[in-house]
């Protein structure tokens, strides 16, 4: 279940990040259109910083929208692993055959077991790094 709620936490931080990369998006276009207006040529040296800007907002959808279709897929793997391991044991029975062990958090198998990160390219070339606890 903490898995679960990590996974939302991640996408909330999506969604954080889609709504900065919106309003950037905004304020760029409108400086677009103010140097642009109603003129039928504008010098290269003003338009294309704009047009490089907007290059880099893109890629930063691209790059939110990947990792909101990996988020997404890995809830729906687990979602039916969840749901069957809700049905074999009850609450109570589960609490029974535990009584006494010695059960480890996600935060003491990090600490215990080290971190290692996970590098991988997004589809803008940008690179983001996954941390994961060593088991």
């Amino acid at each position: 279940m903490r898995m679960m709620c990590s996974h939302q936490a991640d996408a909330i931080l999506c969604a954080k990040q889609v709504e900065a990369l919106q309003s950037d998006l905004v304020a760029r276009l409108m400086l677009l259109e103010a140097t642009v207006h109603a003129k039928t040529a504008v010098p290269t040296a003003q338009v294309f910083p704009h047009f490089t800007g907007l290059s880099k907002l893109w890629a930063g959808f691209q790059d939110e929208m990947v990792l909101l279709s990996i988020l997404n897929n890995m809830v729906v793997s687990l979602r039916p692993f969840l749901t069957a391991q809700s049905h074999l044991l009850l609450e109570g029975q589960l609490e029974a055959m535990l009584d006494g062990a010695d059960i480890k958090s996600d935060d003491d198998r990090l600490s215990a077991g080290g971190q290692c990160s996970v590098q991988y390219s997004l589809a803008s070339g940008h690179h983001n790094y996954l941390r994961t606890a060593g088991f």
